[in-house]
């Protein structure tokens, strides 16, 4: 179940590294890297907690939350 969650996530993360690139150029690196590291501290303790439900739909928005957006919000500065 975890390993279908993380791999929809993955996916949507390839496609949000090029789009959060991008806003990147935009409103500059360091307001989108924080943001997402914002975010990723923020989603954390939710992400726990979901897993202990083990409502599949709520772990796959968390971790889609927490890759395409926290992640890939973070990666996409470094790589620029």
């Amino acid at each position: 179940m975890i390993l279908n969650a993380v791999m929809i996530a993955i996916a949507c993360e390839l496609v949000a590294i090029s789009l959060l690139g991008r806003l990147t150029d935009r409103v500059g690196r360091r307001p989108v890297y924080l943001t997402a590291a914002l975010l990723n501290l923020v989603l954390v303790v939710p992400a726990f907690k979901a897993i202990e439900t083990g409502d599949m739909p709520v772990i796959v928005a968390l971790l889609v939350a927490g890759l395409a957006l926290g992640h890939a919000g973070t990666y996409a500065p470094q790589a620029s």
